[in-house]
């Protein structure tokens, strides 16, 4: 029972940690990493919650603000 209880408080914690990149991503028009980054903080979350969570989360922003920072390369 305490294993279904981690999978589900995992979900939730990932489901959170991914509105960084999922808001984030939009608001710089990266959808695609915007919806990869949610999904894959709410697996990684299920499997290890915030220890592996948190990095997924911040790695999504990291890779989201560099390919800003490419797109604004490319413009100028």
């Amino acid at each position: 029972m305490a294993i279904y209880n981690g999978i589900v408080f995992g979900t939730i914690e990932g489901l959170f940690l991914g509105l960084l990149p999922l808001i984030t991503g939009m608001k710089k028009n990266q959808p695609g990493l915007a919806i990869g980054g949610f999904f894959g903080c709410i697996i990684v979350g299920a499997v290890g919650g915030l220890i592996l969570g948190i990095p997924c989360a911040a790695l999504f922003w990291w890779l989201i603000k560099k390919a800003e920072n490419k797109s604004k390369d490319f413009k100028d």
